[in-house]
């Protein structure tokens, strides 16, 4: 186990690539906090074609449980319900519509999936879909909440950087380092001259 460091036994070990065939398949695997909105990557899961998608849930200590415990010991996401009904999506491609729901019923191989494909697991939930500027607040009170891993991705893609700095009012302006005379383009010649002038009286 790259986690534990504990070794298993020859069942548990799906790495050897001699013994891989085209009925065994790799999943990365990744998790949708609702409550610190964050996504964690948990590992990689080896499984069979013909396993539902639900065989991580399944066992009360199952493998989805033992790697999610490790963020939650770390603070990163919150600790779900043990009564939690789970939902998959199958992240498809870089935007969010193509964010797709899985059936947990399913087969990997009846949902699509192959080797290498990307699932995130998340709590589910009764809400709708919020897109943004959505004038109605989740119950926690954040506008920006979102309830689902397409909803949260949506939000990530309209979100943009803005740097705000300070400025003394009774400092020159320059931003950079650079000396600015809030002049745009090209100054005239008239201008530079005069700038000359000035400069050599204050010297």
């Amino acid at each position: 186990d790259p986690l534990t460091l504990v070794p298993g036994t020859e069942q548990d070990v799906f790495h050897d690539l001699a013994e891989w065939t085209e009925e065994l398949i790799m999943l990365v695997v990744k998790y949708f906090c609702p409550v610190k909105q964050v996504i964690v990557t948990l590992g990689c899961y080896y499984a069979q074609l013909a396993d539902p998608l639900k065989v991580m849930l399944d066992a009360e200590d199952s493998w989805l449980s033992q790697r999610l415990q490790i963020f939650v010991q770390q603070g990163e996401v919150a600790a779900p319900a043990a009564n939690t009904v789970w939902q998959c999506w199958e992240e498809f491609g870089r935007t969010p519509k193509e964010i797709k729901p899985r059936d947990i019923e399913k087969s990997m191989k009846e949902e699509g999936l192959y080797c290498g494909d990307v699932v995130i697991w998340q709590p589910q939930t009764t809400a709708g879909p919020r897109r943004p500027g959505a004038s109605e607040a989740p119950e926690d009170g954040d506008p920006m909440s979102c309830t689902n891993v397409r909803d949260y991705a949506e939000s990530c893609m309209n979100h943009i950087s803005v740097i705000v700095r300070h400025m003394s009012a009774e400092a020159p302006f320059m931003p950079d380092g650079i000396h600015s005379h809030m002049e745009i383009g090209q100054p005239c010649i008239r201008s530079l001259l005069q700038r000359t002038e000035e400069d050599s009286r204050e010297l």
